[in-house]
Parts: C-alpha cells; structure tokens; sequence
C-alpha cells in the first residue's frame, strides 16, 4: 500500500507540474472559475493539501499553508513549479518514516479527530486530486 501511495502522490506531482508549465504565467490567475479561483490557485491548493498532510504527519503541524502560497508570491508558472518541487520533496522525506503497511494502521490526530495513516493519505490524495481536476477543467475552458 505504501508504494501505491508513492506512485499516486508522485504522478499527482509529475501532472500538476506539467499542468503549471501548460498553463503559462499568463494564464495562471488570470480567469477565475464558477468557484472564484483561478487554475494556479487550484494547483497551489492541490499541493497546499499535501504539503498540510505531511506537516501534520511528521510533525503534528496542521498549519494550512495557504499565507505563503499566496498568488501574489507564486507570480510565476515557474515559481509554482518550484514550491510543487519542494513539496515533492517533503513528501519523500516524510514517506520514509514509514517502515511498513502495518503503519498505515496507526493512528493519529489530524487534525481534529484520531483517523488512521491510511485515512489521511487517502483523504488528503483525494482532495489534492479533486483540486487538480478542476485546474485542468479550468484551463480546457479557457483555453477554447
């Protein structure tokens, strides 16, 4: 289950990278969705929610990072590439607390309520990938 989670998390990261590069800085925050939000915004959150988890996972720090990933300092389709790198990395990093499957059984405070590792995994991939469908919807709209 951990190296299923890996490939899902990796690929989730390789797409969002690709959709920021797709995007072009142009474009990035330039037309905001039925929801207000603009495909860099959705791509900042997707890897906002991992970055979350992994905080919280490792070290019971739930804080939201949505104050440092603001658009006005992710300017760039390059710079929101760079913090999907970095949080790629940190999610690595934290993937090698996990010894085994058995770990997933574990539980934890997240942040609220106890759930399991795999819960919060699951849940936390979950709404990363539901953020990033609606950037590429987004940007299939505006584009044609």
């Amino acid at each position: 289950m951990i190296d299923t989670f890996e490939r899902r998390y990796h690929d989730l990261k390789t797409r969002s990278v690709e959709l920021a590069r797709q995007t072009g800085n142009e474009r990035l925050y330039g037309v905001a969705g039925s929801d207000g939000k603009t495909v860099g915004e959705l791509i900042l959150r997707s890897a906002g929610a991992v970055e979350q988890m992994i905080g919280g996972v490792t070290r019971r720090l739930w804080d939201d990072p949505f104050e440092w990933t603001l658009p006005e300092t992710m300017q760039t389709a390059e710079a929101v590439t760079d913090y999907i790198d970095e949080v790629e990395a940190s999610r690595k990093t934290g993937f090698l607390f996990f010894k085994d499957d058995q770990d997933l059984t574990k539980t934890l405070p997240a942040p609220v309520e106890m759930k399991t590792l795999f819960t919060v995994l699951t849940e936390t991939l979950e709404r990363a990938e539901l953020l990033h469908e609606k950037a590429e919807s987004l940007l299939a709209s505006i584009t044609d």
